[in-house]
């Protein structure tokens, strides 16, 4: 999920937005901008809370930098699942059953309340990995499946930072301490 997707009246407030990008982590790579000055380097940052990153991005931005923010590559999954049952019991016969037709990783769910007594049957990174687990549990007679996409919390980021001036390089360090965080010792990647 694209912050500007849940929380559209954040875009209209950002301070300077095309200096802040958020970054598919799938999405192909961009060519790494030509070099300004020789104080204009590039530097790894976090990783730290998505929140945390979005504000410190807009902080960056206001002493001249410019910032991608690139969300972790698993915030998506895909769970196959069986719908819920009833009841608790009712749920467990199943996944005993189950795991005598040799099914072994799977989980019966309480939470969600809307999950409560499904049964797990795995998680993917994508699509079609589930998909490929549905017709293989449909060959083993395991019908009745269910793929759901995952959108988990987007919980930690890193940040590449560009174009921060050397007058403004004890700021910069003044705003990584005040986040909680700092450089990653890492230069930043012109693969992404």
């Amino acid at each position: 999920v694209v912050p500007e997707q849940r929380e559209p009246h954040r875009a209209t407030q950002q301070i300077a937005p095309g200096k802040i990008e958020l970054v598919d982590p799938n999405a192909a790579p961009k060519p790494a901008p030509a070099a300004k000055t020789s104080l204009d380097i590039c530097v790894e940052v976090g990783p730290l809370a998505f929140e945390d990153a979005e504000r410190l991005a807009t902080r960056i931005v206001a002493i001249g930098g410019s910032v991608q923010i690139f969300p972790p590559a698993d915030a998506v999954s895909y769970m196959v699942h069986l719908p819920p049952l009833p009841t608790r019991a009712e749920a467990d016969r199943l996944a005993a059953q189950l795991r005598t037709r040799g099914i072994a990783d799977l989980q019966v769910l309480n939470e969600p309340a809307s999950f409560r007594n499904a049964i797990s049957l795995g998680l993917f990174r994508s699509q079609e990995a589930a998909d490929t687990f549905v017709a293989q549990l449909a060959a083993r007679g395991i019908d009745n499946t269910r793929v759901i996409k995952r959108v988990s919390a987007l919980t930690r980021a890193t940040m590449e930072v560009r174009g921060i001036a050397a007058d403004a390089n004890a700021r910069f360090e003044e705003l990584l301490k005040e986040a909680g965080t700092a450089k990653s010792g890492r230069a930043c990647s012109n693969a992404r």
